[in-house]
This record gives structure tokens, sequence and C-alpha cells, in this order.
């Protein structure tokens, strides 16, 4: 039997390992039932663990993590813009809270999600009771870019 050499660049490409979405779409209308997206996953798993090798898009956003404490460049907003505009208290300042209103780093930094972000507080303030939210600086707490991007593709098995 002849040895194949490395999978990852002898046989399959990265770039086709980065391509695959994990939706399992595929897999699922596959006539011989083959199940290949946990394979792609570790394939994605050895290239960041043992090699250090992912796309420049992970790179930038582990840059900026380490930066600026999220994964987006070139925003000039931060956690707490979406709130500009609107009465919100913030948990410190609340002395009750019946609704708390977490908003990550997609919708509290991305121009496009921030009206997303809006929106939700404006239908809960209908409520009687009013809406509390955190409004706090924070940046995403990793320990290692490795870690986290493990952790990542962990979530994306699932």
């Amino acid at each position: 039997m002849e040895k194949l050499g490395e999978m990852v660049g002898g046989v399959i490409t990265e770039e086709v390992i980065w391509d695959c979405t994990t939706c399992r779409a595929c897999q699922q209308a596959c006539p011989v039932y083959i199940e290949h997206i946990d394979k792609i996953i570790d394939m994605r798993r050895n290239l960041t663990m043992e090699k250090s090798r992912f796309p420049e898009a992970v790179r930038e956003a582990l840059k900026s993590l380490n930066t600026r404490g999220h994964p987006y460049r070139g925003t000039n907003a931060t956690r707490t813009t979406w709130t500009e505009g609107l009465q919100i208290d913030t948990v410190t300042d609340a002395k009750e809270i019946d609704i708390l209103y977490w908003v990550g780093c997609s919708a509290a930094l991305d121009d496009r999600n921030m009206k997303v972000a809006t929106a939700c507080p404006y239908c809960l303030t209908m409520l009687e009771d009013g809406l509390k939210a955190k409004q706090v600086e924070e940046k995403i707490r990793a320990k290692d870019p490795s870690e986290l991007l493990a952790e990542t593709l962990e979530i994306s098995k699932a």
C-alpha cells in the first residue's frame, strides 16, 4: 500500500478545510452516510494547535482580541455606544433588576447589529417593569489565542 503523505496540504488543501461551514448539510444528503465533519474539525484543530496555521481572518481577530479586547477591527464603537440616546440603567445603578439584557460583541460593536441592540430594549421597555442593562466596558477574556480557537472549534462541533 502506497503511503499517502500528509493529509492536510497533500490530499486536501488548507483552504478546503477552512471553507467548510460545518453545517452538516452534505453529510445529511450523502447517500452512503459518510460522516466527515468531525474529521474536518480534527484537521482544523491539528492545524491550529500543532502547526499554528490558520486563516488570516482568524489571525486578525485574535490580534484584535489581544489589543482591543474584542474581535472587530476598524470600529470606533465601544461596548456602550449602542446605549446612546436610550434611558437604560446600568446594573450598578439599579436597585432591583427584572430583566437583564446582555449585549455581546456583535451587537455592541457592529454598526448594522447596533440597530438590533437598540430595538430590543425599545420593545422591552414597553413591558411594565422596564429594563436594566449591564453597561460595562468589558473585554473578552481568553487565556491564550490557541485555547480560544480550540474552544470555538469544539463549540462548532456540537
